[in-house]
């Protein structure tokens, strides 16, 4: 415990048993899947918003001198 105090480390409950701790692993696993998506969504939109952005940099550029 005083090693994770040092670290800063979160200490989180764990379940004395088996079949708790297995739907606790199964909640933590469907979180992870969950913001896994949502990392992807995201990367796939910023790329969508570049690409758009990209398609009209020389005309931004022209009404930014202008």
């Amino acid at each position: 415990m005083k090693i994770c105090e040092g670290f800063r480390a979160t200490l989180y409950p764990c379940p004395e048993a088996p079949t708790d701790r297995r739907e606790m692993s199964m909640g933590v696993t469907t979180r992870i899947e969950d913001l896994n998506t949502v990392i992807g969504e995201t990367q796939d939109h910023r790329h969508r918003v570049l690409v758009a952005a990209a398609k009209n940099i020389k005309n931004w550029f022209i009404k930014v001198r202008l």
